[in-house]
């Protein structure tokens, strides 16, 4: 019994020592013997438009420069190195009144499903079989090709100071040197481009997947920060609208995910929230800024149209399609802007032309075929002269601006994607006919 009452006591007299080390050990691990009692403060959360910032969804990994005002694309810009023409996406150009004849055809291998776009002489067009093609405006002859390895979805492409940016590979993003198709460089985004890249300065802007936008410097594909919006839908719908950009307020990127009834506006050098806006359901197409009032748009699926204060977030107007919200009904792309008024065609067929201050309808027109595509908008002294409007039955019109009358229509097969203007010419790609139009 003694001994086993001594083993006893020996096993707590053990636990006891071993409990003592152990306290010792994790005092020392916590705080230094020698250093004065405290409260350690708890990091406080970074905070961008009202929301914590969430780590896991805004990545700023350095602060990207601020492009300078000469490099803001001007709607009078004779050029369409861009999808939406311009930073703003106002889808006007100066154009001389144009009558419908063709003046070529490129015959490409699949459906054309993107908008073409235009630099130094030369049309840049995914022809639908996974291919870039070049060609030459005025002649309608090929220059290059390069393989791009995306077919029917994805293609529409940017151009800035001789390189083009492109989607490749699904989720990759190339430069290739305009003058030849040569590669400069690729970069995986690790998510679906189907997006146009917007290009501002030295910065390089890409939507993909259903709601992430990455920032990049266009030299080198270098990432300066990614957004990612929290709020979006199970089902998934890739983002398929370009971001608007302006340098007022310090600078901003307005971004409408694919699958989100958010909208957002981010600070252009760290891609952190500004304001967002919750609208009625997915936004479509690409947002539009109206720098003259302030004021930025953006179209929803179920058929509204928002104008919203470009520096505050605060609803100014909201324009709804008869029977909104109702199936059927609705838009799948968004408006062009020229001269203060905005031009939005919806699933229906009907094309309104609005007072962009204050949402009010200045004249409607049907078309009698789903208009997929936002209308292009050809200037004359700054002032919108005619609206061309593609549609799905592939009849590409052209309106009269100012009370919405049809001045002529051409069949081009089935039109999904907005045309493009050269100044003497309008550019349109064809699904229904596998190719590329230019008209006089």
């Amino acid at each position: 019994m003694r001994c086993n009452g001594g083993v006893g006591r020996r096993h707590a007299a053990g636990k006891i020592v071993l409990a003592l080390l152990a306290m010792a050990l994790l005092a020392g691990c916590a705080t230094p013997w020698n250093a004065p009692s405290g409260v350690v403060a708890t990091p406080t959360p970074q905070f961008a438009g009202g929301e914590p910032v969430l780590p896991q969804l805004q990545r700023l990994y350095a602060p990207a420069p601020l492009p300078s005002a000469a490099s803001i694309i001007s709607p009078l810009a004779l050029s369409w190195l861009l999808a939406g023409h311009d930073e703003a996406n106002t889808f006007a150009a100066p154009s001389v009144p144009l009558h419908g004849k063709m003046r070529w055809f490129f015959q490409t291998p699949g459906p054309v499903v993107a908008s073409p776009v235009v630099g130094d002489g030369m049309a840049l067009v995914n022809g639908g079989d996974g291919v870039l093609y070049a060609v030459d405006t005025h002649t309608g002859e090929l220059r290059w090709r390069a393989p791009v390895g995306d077919t029917l979805v994805a293609g529409t492409a940017a151009i800035a100071d001789g390189v083009i940016y492109v989607a490749t590979q699904g989720h990759g993003l190339s430069a290739l040197r305009l003058a030849t198709g040569q590669s400069l460089w690729t970069v995986d985004i690790r998510l679906p481009v189907r997006a146009a890249p917007m290009v501002v300065g030295s910065l390089l802007f890409v939507a993909a997947g259903a709601n992430d936008l990455l920032c990049l410097d266009r030299e080198t594909g270098r990432e300066y920060w990614e957004f990612k919006s929290e709020d979006v839908f199970a089902d998934f719908w890739p983002t398929q609208g370009q971001p608007a950009v302006t340098l007022d307020d310090g600078g901003l990127v307005f971004i409408a995910p694919g699958a989100s009834t958010e909208f957002n506006a981010l600070r252009l050098r760290t891609g952190r929230k500004a304001w967002e806006l919750t609208v009625d359901s997915r936004t479509v197409g690409a947002p539009v800024y109206n720098a003259q009032a302030g004021l930025v748009y953006v179209a929803t699926w179920a058929g509204y149209l928002y104008a919203i204060q470009a520096s505050t977030g605060k609803l100014r107007w909201r324009f709804a399609l008869p029977e909104a919200g109702r199936p059927g009904v609705g838009f799948a792309s968004g408006p062009a802007l020229a001269a203060n008024r905005l031009f939005i065609g919806d699933y229906q067929g009907r094309i309104a032309a609005l007072d962009a201050r204050d949402g009010s309808v200045l004249w409607t027109y049907r078309d009698g075929s789903p208009l997929l595509a936002t209308p292009v908008v050809g200037l004359v002294n700054g002032e919108a002269a005619q609206v061309y409007i593609a549609d799905q039955y592939g009849n590409l019109s052209a309106l009269d601006s100012q009370n919405g009358s049809r001045i002529w229509r051409v069949y081009l097969g089935e039109l999904r994607s907005a045309p493009a203007l050269t100044g003497t010419a309008l550019l349109a790609a064809s699904v229904g006919d596998h190719g590329l139009f230019a008209l006089d």
